[in-house]
């Protein structure tokens, strides 16, 4: 099924806490309350693609620990595939500590654990369904050189890469060629371009130093004020309609993975821009990350009041 999706990526045990504000360097901040749940960018980003209608198949790794036994049955029971579900003895499953504040705002430290160890190899069996698909959706929780391996077996099988470069590291160019649409959000971008992004201006400017790089278009992530997606094509803007913001948690993940699935369903660039910012606008609108993903009727509710405005370059 060539509208089908290939997500290799990590699956980590998130522990949420609520606090009235976020703690400063050094500070210790109460709780008022604690959430356990399965997250990790991978994970994240393949439910929500599922979500979005696509088929999808994907390749994580967890440990042989209760936690990674508990995750296992979890993604079988929302219809992921247990045959790209690998398990580690050697380590724990990845783990994410995440603290939100009253306006949905978060930091977050992640342990990778048995996510470390998905190798090369670990992707290569699953070529079978690289040759079944038609988009690959990578994050960076997991090592570089399995990134890389995978956008290389993707490109042999023609499929259009999706790289979500979170959290932000050093990439090398000739990793980016292999990348069609690099999507960061306003830090990474900043990160990664060395350009500060106070406007959207700004971030065409950085958008253009990316595709310097090698990569073939980027949409950048923008928050509350939407997204700009740039190509050697064209250029868009993405406003969304304003919300009541609870918790952004996840919202970045909830983007990617509804960008990628209704490009895995034939949509064009800016129809799928425009469902992955509603996508993300519907998820900070509720607390918790699985649960905050929209269905494709809720999130077209929305798509309707996100403004999309072309700009033109000189």
């Amino acid at each position: 099924m060539k509208n089908s999706l290939v997500v290799v990526g990590s699956a980590n045990v998130d522990f949420s806490a609520k606090c009235e504000r976020l703690p400063s360097k050094g500070e210790t901040v109460l709780a008022s309350s604690l959430e356990i749940s399965f997250g990790g960018k991978g994970a994240n980003q393949a439910l929500a693609a599922l979500k979005g209608g696509a088929d999808v198949f994907f390749i994580t790794k967890v440990g042989c620990d209760e936690w990674g036994r508990r995750y296992r049955d979890y993604l079988k029971s929302k219809g992921i595939s247990e045959n790209g579900i690998l398990r580690d003895k050697r380590e724990h499953t990845g783990i994410a500590l995440i603290t939100v504040d009253e306006k949905g705002e978060n930091i977050i430290s992640v342990y990778p654990g048995a996510n470390s160890l998905l190798c090369p190899n670990d992707v290569l069996r699953g070529e079978v369904f690289f040759k079944k698909s038609s988009v690959l959706l990578l994050q960076l929780e997991i090592p570089m050189e399995t990134v890389d391996k995978s956008l290389s077996l993707a490109k042999e099988n023609r499929l259009l890469t999706i790289l979500n470069p979170a959290p932000s590291r050093r990439l090398a160019n000739s990793l980016l060629k292999k990348v069609d649409l690099l999507t960061p959000n306003r830090k990474e971008a900043e990160e990664i371009s060395g350009i500060k992004i106070g406007s959207k201006r700004d971030a065409l400017k950085s958008a253009e130093i990316l595709m310097k790089k090698g990569v073939k278009s980027v949409v950048i992530t923008l928050g509350r004020e939407g997204a700009i997606f740039h190509s050697i094509n064209k250029t868009l803007s993405f406003k969304p309609p304003t919300v009541n913001a609870i918790d952004s948690t996840g919202a970045g993940d909830a983007f990617n993975g509804a960008l990628a699935a209704y490009i895995s369903r034939g949509e064009d660039i800016e129809n799928a821009c425009r469902m992955a910012v509603a996508a993300g606008t519907f998820s900070v609108g509720r607390r918790g990350i699985h649960n905050s993903y929209g269905t494709e009727r809720q999130i077209k509710k929305i798509n309707r009041l996100v403004e999309v405005r072309e700009i033109k370059c000189n």
